[in-house]
């Protein structure tokens, strides 16, 4: 990836040359075939090895680094993914499909080595650069949901401090004491936040995530400001606050997650049914003033494990909430990344109800965006859910049983 990046940079051949000396036939040509062979490998180390082909194929088109890296996303996002986005136990990736079931990690299920932040921050460098190659809205999908599920979760708010494994049942988030590779790109992740917001093609701007955020179009002149916080569904506005009149074509993600998005331009209404392939497209003469306004309603969601049907975790829109569990009796966590794994983790009730809506049995609460308390649901009544990313120093679960009432 870096040397790649050197080529890109000088414009000198051999750098690239180089680089593809790193690109591994006995990985990469099952992946071009399409082929899962992932069980039993490091995950960091080979993710890291698919943005660097990734990175190669972008600029010298060849066909195997290409298919290679495109499928490896696929499995990594897909078959071998947890719900965050995140992937791995203990650092190692397991057949595809294991999820919630016993693990390569000794047999456990979602034991507290799941999903390695590491992991997680080269995927989202790996999506940029297939984004580039291909705007597909899967990639912008992928991204928002491992940056808010995944990457801002990983950093405690009042510290600073970041985290290695993702823990996602009854176990608590270890805060680094120490130097690790997860240190590192965790102080990277920060600055980084923006570099998925948008991306340029020609005329045509991206919008792939809701942020709020400033652009400098430098190729049509034109400066953006967006504001507004989807995520915890307010409207968001897109506003030209420089430049113009300049022709340009704003490329607006129309998420899945959302249940009725509605845009309007200047106060008009436009139709979210001439979406292509995820994207809206407006296409005019853009002037100082001009004002975007994309509305995204979401509503409370289940979406289920892949090797255990019972097995459910809840959305909000593209946030993932997690229950909370307390910190009765629970250690200094901010230390050694390993201090704490053996530790058994807290008792996860089920939730047990009659509806598979959990707006049925989650009420929102008035004091914070995105906190619901749960009713009628068994064991589960009375426990807090709110988005993974504000939940910090306590025992937690976004994985739960689901059981029908009887």
């Amino acid at each position: 990836d870096a040397l790649s990046e050197l080529a890109a940079v000088t414009g000198r051949a051999e750098y690239l040359d180089t680089a593809a000396l790193f690109n591994r036939s006995w990985f990469m040509t099952p992946l071009a075939a399409g082929e899962d062979r992932l069980e039993g490998l490091h995950g960091n180390t080979h993710i890291a090895m698919a943005l660097g082909i990734a990175h190669t194929a972008n600029l010298s088109g060849d066909p195997t680094s290409l298919q290679a890296s495109e499928h490896f996303w696929e499995l990594l996002s897909g078959e071998h993914a947890f719900v965050i986005g995140g992937n791995s136990f203990r650092e190692w990736l397991d057949a595809p499909g294991v999820e919630v079931g016993a693990s390569i990690d000794g047999g456990a299920s979602l034991p507290a080595t799941t999903a390695e932040t590491c992991n997680s921050h080269n995927m989202l460098k790996l999506t940029s650069l297939l984004f580039i190659r291909n705007p597909r809205v899967e990639y912008a999908d992928y991204y928002e949901r491992t940056l808010y599920n995944h990457i801002l979760a990983s950093v405690a708010p009042d510290t600073g401090q970041v985290t290695y494994f993702t823990p996602m049942h009854g176990h608590f988030r270890t805060y680094l004491d120490g130097t690790y590779f997860c240190t590192g790109t965790g102080i990277e992740n920060t600055p980084r936040y923006s570099e998925g917001i948008y991306f340029q093609q020609g005329d045509a701007l991206y919008v792939n995530l809701y942020i709020p955020s400033e652009v400098r179009w430098e190729a049509t002149g034109l400066t953006l400001q967006q504001t507004g916080d989807a995520a915890i569904g307010e409207p968001v506005e897109l506003t030209v606050t420089a430049g113009g009149p300049t022709a340009a074509t704003l490329l607006l993600r129309i998420p899945s997650w959302s249940d009725s998005p509605a845009v309007t331009l200047n106060g008009s209404a436009l139709e979210p049914a001439a979406a292509q392939d995820g994207y809206l497209a407006l296409s005019r003469q853009w002037s100082v003033g001009d004002t975007v306004t994309v509305a995204l309603p979401a509503s409370l969601r289940l979406e289920q494990a892949k090797d255990v049907a019972s097995m459910v975790s809840v959305f909000h829109g593209p946030v993932l909430l997690a229950g909370e569990l307390g910190s009765e009796a629970m250690p200094n966590d901010f230390a050694d990344k390993d201090a704490h794994l053996t530790l058994a983790p807290a008792t996860v009730p089920d939730l047990v109800t009659s509806s598979t809506n959990p707006a049925d049995w989650l009420e929102a609460t008035s004091d914070t965006p995105l906190t619901y308390l749960a009713h009628d649901a068994g064991p589960a009544s009375g426990i807090t859910f709110r988005p993974l990313y504000d939940v910090h120093h306590q025992r937690y679960s976004v994985y739960w049983t689901l059981r029908a009432a009887n």
